[in-house]
């Protein structure tokens, strides 16, 4: 028997070529991708300043009570996580316990904005040299809870059906210092409080100490005082549930002292140190908690 052996070189240029795959082509325009049952609109503040929503809307009916609803700061960055967030844990059903929900994330703009509205009245200088939003104007925290809860409020309530029992917030840095003042300033303004990595720092810790001032043993049932949390509801509003969380790389200590002046007032306080995350990224995790605290099914 005779064998004929081609040259190497021969016959791996044969195989490859016949390996080489077929450029793929492609048969339509790109176009854009849009997050399914959300849209954008501005709303003028009363001062005349423009707001940027993301709104995210289910597509199924609403439930008898009306939607439950979560407010989103910094909505730019945060708003499509939590909306991809919460249609895969709606699409779960039973098995995540999430329902549908809307969300609406709101623009924070400018840093200077973001500073002025996210921040409180202090006693004191907000910031020191060499802190974050040094040198910026704050202190418009109530002027920015009164914008959500005069005229973004009715407005969404004009087009939905929203539960007024099931209104969430979830923020975070200055954000999630705008959402704990308003669980102490407000507590019947929202059902669920979430705050990732809030700026407890501020003007030396005077968050802690306005806890620390709050009368003993608050009433976990609240008079319904505000047009967020009013309307055909069974029972009062209940003092928001709280959920805290923290980087695993970032300093614990204050959000501890916190959370145990919070549940020292009668507060329902759930603090979390995120293992390997940072001030950065404790946001897209937090985000998760906060959907699930705010579309928790109410199925029996």
């Amino acid at each position: 028997m005779k064998y004929f052996l081609l040259p190497l070189s021969l016959a791996f240029s044969a195989t490859t070529a016949t390996a080489q795959p077929t450029p793929a082509q492609s048969t339509t325009t790109p176009t854009p991708y849009t997050l399914p049952g959300s849209t954008t609109r501005i709303v003028t503040a009363p001062g005349g300043e423009a707001y940027r929503l993301f709104v995210h809307i289910p597509d199924s009916p609403p439930p008898p009570q009306g939607f439950p609803l979560l407010y989103v700061l910094d909505g730019a960055d945060n708003f499509p996580i939590a909306v991809a967030t919460a249609l895969r844990l709606a699409r779960a059903g039973a098995r995540s316990g999430v329902e549908p929900g809307i969300i609406v994330g709101i623009d924070s703009g400018t840093l200077q904005r973001r500073a002025r509205d996210y921040t409180p009245r202090f006693d004191r200088p907000a910031t020191r040299e060499g802190q974050p939003g040094h040198g910026l104007p704050t202190g418009g925290a109530d002027a920015f809870l009164d914008f959500i809860a005069y005229v973004v409020q009715p407005a969404l309530a004009k087009e939905q059906r929203i539960d007024p029992a099931r209104i969430s917030i979830t923020g975070h840095s200055f954000g999630g210092t705008l959402a704990l003042h308003a669980a102490l300033t407000r507590p019947a303004m929202f059902s669920n409080v979430t705050a990732a990595s809030p700026s407890l720092w501020l003007a030396d810790e005077a968050m802690l100490r306005q806890v620390q001032n709050l009368p003993q043993n608050l009433p976990q049932n609240l008079p319904q005082t505000l047009p967020v949390r009013t309307g055909n509801t069974k029972n009062a509003p209940r003092l928001p549930a709280l959920i805290l969380t923290v980087g695993e790389q970032e300093k614990p200590e204050p959000l501890h002292r916190f959370a145990a002046a919070l549940t020292a007032k009668n507060y329902t306080v759930r603090a979390r140190i995120l293992s390997g995350e940072d001030h950065g990224s404790t946001m897209p995790t937090t985000i998760t908690e906060a959907v699930r605290a705010a579309f928790k099914s109410e199925k029996k």
